[in-house]
């Protein structure tokens, strides 16, 4: 598994930002687009919750926008799926201090992810 370092330039340069804030919401951005990209075929008809801690990540799933340019595609890409799907995806802010998942994605060294 790679380290975040190991892909942090090339989200750094695909943003054209490197503020570590923005780069970890976009982080976490990603991988809730991958379950939304594996699973979208299987939620039609369904109401989607995806509980986050990232104020970013769910203020940008509330408007369907954001101000950065890589999370504005994923964001079209996502809402793209949505609508082909059949589903609703509902973001709600919880501060869990546990978001292991999403924690580890954009923010875990290789070591302690295996």
């Amino acid at each position: 598994m790679a380290d975040v370092k190991d892909y942090y330039h090339a989200l750094v340069e695909a943003a054209g930002d490197d503020d570590l804030g923005l780069i970890i919401a976009i982080g976490e951005l990603l991988g809730i687009a991958a379950l939304v990209a594996k699973r979208w075929t299987e939620w039609r008809g369904c109401v989607v919750l995806y509980a986050g801690d990232n104020t970013n990540v769910i203020g940008w799933l509330t408007k369907h926008g954001a101000g950065n340019r890589l999370a504005r595609h994923v964001l079209r890409v996502m809402t793209f799926l949505g609508i082909e799907g059949g589903f609703r995806l509902f973001p709600a802010f919880i501060r869990t201090y546990h978001n292991t998942a999403l924690d580890y994605i954009s923010r875990a060294a290789a070591e302690a992810v295996r």
